[in-house]
């Protein structure tokens, strides 16, 4: 297994529970929409790069919400800092 590491992004808080644990809870359909475009694209890149066997994790880091004006997607929003780790199988 190859580990790569393609970094930090700021996630919009919004979305955690539904990338991580699939709970929409009172998400708008527009925001699923862009939450799983923004993560299919991600799941595209990794096998396009690195094979079919390739997944992407998402990894919150320990650091406090903030607003950000360019979060991964979606307009402007309170994110937190989520590292994007790629695993290789071969």
């Amino acid at each position: 297994m190859t580990v790569i590491d393609w970094g930090v992004m700021s996630m919009p808080e919004w979305a955690v529970c539904y990338l991580e644990y699939g709970d929409a809870g009172d998400l708008s359909e527009e925001d699923l929409r862009l939450a799983d475009e923004w993560r299919d694209g991600l799941d595209r890149q990794a096998k396009n790069g690195y094979g079919e066997g390739a997944y992407v994790a998402l990894g919150y880091e320990d650091s406090e919400r903030y607003f950000s004006g360019h979060p991964a997607f979606g307009l402007p929003c309170d994110c937190i800092d989520c590292r994007i780790t790629v695993f290789t199988v071969r």
